[in-house]
């Protein structure tokens, strides 16, 4: 599998709405940097590490592709800025080093997920922040159980709103929820049901068929994060937690 392809990259042709998806979570972020020390996990071609960095302190990129950090060194001069290979689960930093920890769209392909978060609670100083973003199964994989294969082959697993809200919350202090992309709870729930039983992740096929169409009529502000609310179900979700 080229897991490069899951990256934002100028390299490869990406759907606009994903682009427009990953820029709103950078703006996002960027409010939560300023003098700060930054650490982004998994920080592709570095892209949102670039505007982490506009007034942070530092801002420290790593990555398990040399081809990212390539990328990255090539795209991001800014001199506050180092890229680093290195894996998430094991990163070349002191202990309470960070003030903010990102990981956007990353936890969702380790493997060992707590593991993962056991080194972002060791490089964090107390009181730090961590923001991580991952897919809400029950939008992007309906009718599926956290230990059923997702659709998407580059991830190890999907969380719905509340296992990601409780797995987080072994290791952080505080967990704050900002959802991205709303949908109707009837096409949820719609999805959900055929998604228990036709084959193929065809629910998850109609789902992106869906959106696709939409995204034409949508504003770009629909992109942008909001607070979580119950009721409401959001396609990604992105925790702001304390140490």
């Amino acid at each position: 599998m080229d897991v490069e392809k899951e990256r934002l990259s100028g390299n490869f042709l990406m759907p606009n709405w994903v682009a427009m998806e990953h820029h709103a979570r950078f703006r996002f972020v960027s409010a939560y940097t300023k003098g700060k020390v930054v650490v982004d996990c998994a920080c592709g071609n570095g892209e949102g590490t670039n505007v982490f960095s506009e007034g942070s302190a530092s801002t420290h990129g790593f990555d398990v592709s040399q081809e990212a950090i390539d990328e990255a060194n090539q795209k991001c001069k800014n001199p506050v800025t180092r890229f680093t290979l290195a894996s998430g689960t094991q990163l070349p930093l002191d202990s309470n080093f960070a003030d903010v920890y990102v990981s956007l769209e990353t936890i969702e392909h380790i493997e060992e997920d707590e593991a993962f978060l056991k080194e972002v609670s060791r490089v964090l100083k107390t009181g730090g922040m961590f923001i991580c973003s991952t897919p809400n199964r029950n939008v992007t994989n309906p009718g599926k159980k956290i230990t059923d294969k997702p659709a998407n082959i580059f991830h190890v697993r999907e969380y719905s709103e509340q296992e990601f809200t409780a797995l987080l919350k072994r290791y952080f202090s505080q967990v704050e929820l900002y959802g991205q992309n709303r949908n109707q709870r009837w096409k949820v729930s719609v999805l959900a049901g055929l998604g228990r039983f036709l084959p193929f992740h065809l629910a998850v096929r109609l789902h992106q068929l869906y959106k696709l169409l939409a995204h034409f009529l949508r504003p770009v502000s629909y992109y942008n994060l909001e607070k979580c609310d119950k009721d409401i179900i959001h396609e990604y979700v992105t925790a702001v937690c304390i140490k």
